[in-house]
């Protein structure tokens, strides 16, 4: 077996561990909902961009280090819409691949999704955002401050 086809091996095994992992928090979910790896680098490099976009325009909030989980909770209410299917970057999204979700399943699970999230397991950013960029939220924590980017 070739260097590549065992990375995807261990990709995939990961992959059903956290399907086994959110099923057991009441979570269904499958190895169809998660992008491959080139999408997700793709997905990130548009969100990036698109956050380039709003900083340059100051449309972001900046939040205070102890409430900007509930500042990203109150505009994460306000951009998801339930019947859409949005992009999530779990931990470890670029080695395993951004999820897609269901609005529903974000705002009925919120909790349990930013707990799956970089920002809560060693990262800097929360990012959810349909699948083609239309509306999306972030909270990025950067050196001085912490933003939350909406767009609708």
């Amino acid at each position: 077996m070739d260097k590549a086809r065992l990375d995807e091996v261990k990709r995939r095994n990961k992959i059903l561990q956290a399907c086994k992992e959110w099923e057991n928090n009441g979570i269904k979910i499958s190895i169809n909902d998660f992008y491959d790896l080139h999408t997700t680098l793709q997905l990130q490099e548009k969100i990036i961009a698109k956050l380039d976009e709003l900083d340059s325009q100051k449309k972001y909030i900046i939040c205070k280090n102890k409430e900007e989980i509930e500042d990203f909770l109150n505009y994460t209410n306000k951009v998801i819409c339930k019947s859409m299917k949005y992009a999530f970057f779990v931990a470890n999204a670029t080695k395993l691949g951004a999820l897609k979700l269901q609005g529903n399943i974000i705002s009925n699970n919120i909790e349990y999704v930013i707990s799956k999230s970089e920002f809560l397991n060693g990262g800097c950013s929360i990012f959810i955002c349909s699948c083609g960029l239309e509306n999306g939220v972030c909270l990025w924590r950067g050196e001085y401050d912490s933003r939350v980017y909406f767009w609708q």
